[in-house]
């Protein structure tokens, strides 16, 4: 059984871990039961661990499909589902979009 990556911590993130997943269930059949609770950014299925990321748009919405679906049926199987961790550098490009980012790179002769 694999570790949800938020074992130490229940700090909400817009990143859900989903575990014990069905083998048998599609991305397109994941996005259709999770898509209801919000806008979802990007889907990533780990089938030879039995689960998958889920990364909502916002919070707000990775909180409402996780106190709604953790414990329930997808397939035959009982899904856990805990926050996992989302990317730093996205959340930094989404929260400073309008900021300029500027990287110089040097090179030098010797």
């Amino acid at each position: 059984m694999v570790k949800s990556p938020d074992s130490d911590s229940i700090t909400p993130t817009r990143s859900l871990w989903i575990g014990n997943l069905d083998l048998n269930i599609s991305q397109d059949e994941l996005t259709a039961i999770f898509v209801p609770y919000g806008p979802i950014e990007s889907i990533r299925m780990i089938p030879e661990r039995e689960c998958a990321f889920i990364n909502f748009m916002n919070v707000e919405d990775a909180s409402k499909a996780k106190t709604a679906l953790n414990g329930g049926h997808i397939g035959n199987c009982i899904i856990k589902i805990a926050y996992g961790k989302v990317d730093i550098s996205v959340d930094f490009i989404a929260n400073n979009a309008s900021k300029s980012l500027c990287i110089f790179f040097y090179t030098y002769r010797l």
